[in-house]
Order: C-alpha cells, then sequence, then structure tokens
C-alpha cells in the first residue's frame, strides 16, 4: 500500500492518476492543427512532415517538423548557397567556365545528360540547370567544384544540424560516408532546417543581399509547379509568386519555397514519405496531397 497525506491509495489507483495526468499534459503539447489541413493529412496514405511560417507576423503550423526526411533534390538548395557563398569569399566566380564531362552526366531529371560533351558553361548557369530542371548532372559539376564537406560545414555554421548532403547524385557514397547515409540517399533535413535557410535567404542574412535575390532569381524560375504552386489560382491569389525546389523520389515528393503575395510572404517547408501512389505523374497522391496541403496552410496563415 502507497500512503499519500496519511491516506491508503493502492498502487494501481496510483497508476491510473499518473495515466490520467499524463493523457492531459500530452493533450496540452499536442498542437490542434486547422481541419483543412488535419483534413489532407488524414486522407494521405503515407507520411506528412511541414513548417509553414507567415513571415510578416510569425505565425507559424507545423507537425513532426523537428523529425528528419529524406531531401530528394531539396538539398539542391543547400548546394545552391554554398556555391554563392563561395563566390562571394572569392575561392571561386560564377562567370567561371566548366565543362561538361561524360563522369557526371547521370540519368533522371535535366537535360545535360543528352547535350555533347565538352560543353562549356558558367558556374551560374550550371545552378539554374540544377534548381530549375532540377537537372542532376548540373548537380554533379556543382558538387565537383564547391565539395561535399563545404557544404555540411556551411549548415553547422548557420545552425542547421542535420541537413546533410551525403554523395553525388546517382553516384556510389563515398567511403567515409557515415552509416546511416544508406536510409537517406542523397540527403537529409528536417522541415524546420528548410525553412530556416530559406527565411535566410528571403531576409537576406546569408551570403549578400544581391547574392540573395540572385538565389531567389534562380528558385522563382524553377519549372515544377505542381505542388506549392498547384491550387494558387484565382483572385484569391492573383500576383502570387513562388521561389521553390522540389525533391521527388519513388515513394517521397518534397517542396520547399518562399510564396511572395501582395498582402505577406510565406514559406513553406513540405514533405510526403512513404506514399503509397508511386506514379511518376503530376496526379501523384503524394503531388496532390502537397498541393492541397500548401492551400490550406497559406489560406490559414494569411489570416493570422
Amino acid at each position: 500500500m502507497w500512503n499519500l497525506g496519511g491516506g491508503h491509495m493502492s498502487r494501481s489507483a496510483i497508476l491510473t492518476i499518473c495515466a490520467i495526468f499524463w493523457s492531459y499534459v500530452s493533450a496540452a503539447q499536442t498542437p490542434v492543427l486547422p481541419v483543412d489541413v488535419q483534413s489532407v493529412i488524414n486522407q494521405f496514405k503515407g507520411q506528412l512532415y511541414f513548417s509553414a511560417k507567415a513571415l510578416k507576423t510569425g505565425a507559424v503550423v507545423v507537425y513532426r517538423a523537428d523529425e528528419k526526411v529524406q531531401t530528394a533534390s531539396v538539398i539542391k538548395v543547400p548546394i545552391l548557397v554554398e556555391l554563392f557563398s563561395q563566390a562571394k569569399e572569392n575561392r571561386l566566380a560564377l562567370e567561371d567556365v566548366v565543362a561538361l564531362t561524360e563522369a557526371n552526366k547521370v540519368e533522371g531529371s535535366g537535360i545535360l545528360q543528352n547535350l555533347g560533351l565538352g560543353l562549356k558553361l558558367t558556374l551560374r548557369d550550371v545552378a539554374v540547370l540544377m534548381i530549375t530542371l532540377s537537372d542532376n548532372t548540373a548537380s554533379n559539376m556543382l558538387i565537383d567544384k564547391v565539395g561535399i564537406a563545404p557544404v555540411n560545414e556551411r549548415m553547422r555554421r548557420i545552425g542547421l544540424k542535420e541537413t546533410t548532403l551525403y554523395k553525388k547524385v546517382f553516384k556510389p557514397a563515398p567511403e567515409t560516408a557515415p552509416e546511416e547515409q544508406k536510409k537517406w540517399g542523397l540527403g537529409v533535413t528536417t522541415p524546420n532546417e528548410m525553412l530556416a535557410l530559406m527565411e535566410k535567404i528571403y531576409r537576406k542574412e546569408i551570403v549578400d543581399p544581391a547574392g540573395c535575390e540572385d538565389m531567389i532569381a534562380i528558385l522563382k524560375a524553377q519549372s515544377d509547379h505542381d505542388q506549392i504552386p498547384r491550387y494558387l489560382v484565382g483572385p484569391a491569389w492573383e500576383k502570387v509568386q513562388v521561389a521553390n525546389k522540389t525533391g521527388s523520389l519513388d515513394q517521397v515528393r518534397n517542396d520547399v519555397g518562399i510564396v511572395f503575395t501582395p498582402n505577406g510572404d510565406f514559406i513553406l517547408s513540405l514533405f510526403a514519405q512513404e506514399s503509397a501512389d508511386r506514379k511518376w505523374t503530376a496526379d501523384n497522391e503524394a503531388t496532390v496531397a502537397l498541393g492541397r496541403l500548401s492551400l490550406a496552410l497559406l489560406n490559414y496563415l494569411k489570416t493570422r
């Protein structure tokens, strides 16, 4: 028997009280999501993770936002940041010319794989292809130039503890890659960390103002409009602009971006993983889910 304040209570009664107490604590710590946002989560056959912020008011909506996720091609944003950072530090110039080689040609998204060897491009042009077409060969060319370790060191210096580039696209991982690389593939991050990186670009707190403006211009030219911008149409979203980067694998669809509107700007960091639908179409369930999630989050945040 247990004695509390002179009375007697059974151990089972104590455990019951504790269970009730912790259930209330847990409920208090669980954020109540907007109805439309929760509906997207409930209907998606997979796992969603996201972080969203209204930049004018600071209002946020998060869900599993500190959990690790596969980046797929979203990791190309840190590569872009490292390229512009090294240019600012005079370690290279965006006008430097590199040549297309057989060693860097890989399949998947992009156009360079279909072009002739020896083609010469400026580093900025290669960066444009990496972001706007998610060109995998362009990504490998830039990784050769800036290095894998410097990308990760830069992320750590700006406070991103998890965001990591492991290897070149469709190339074997280096022998020095950690064991966890086998789980995450090309790269790993969290929704909160990618939101933080995009906010630093937006607020011109990384590289320099001119460099951030240039990176935003490149991100605005991104050609995949099937996720964050998907449903941002009609009078309510007139003059909207999106600067974003997507990432896709068989079971993964991701999109991180800045949404510019006349009444305020927003950042969305959206990740759909373990999707049951593996179709490579614009109507893939994960793709549509992120489009619906984008609209639901923005409709909520613009009233906050």
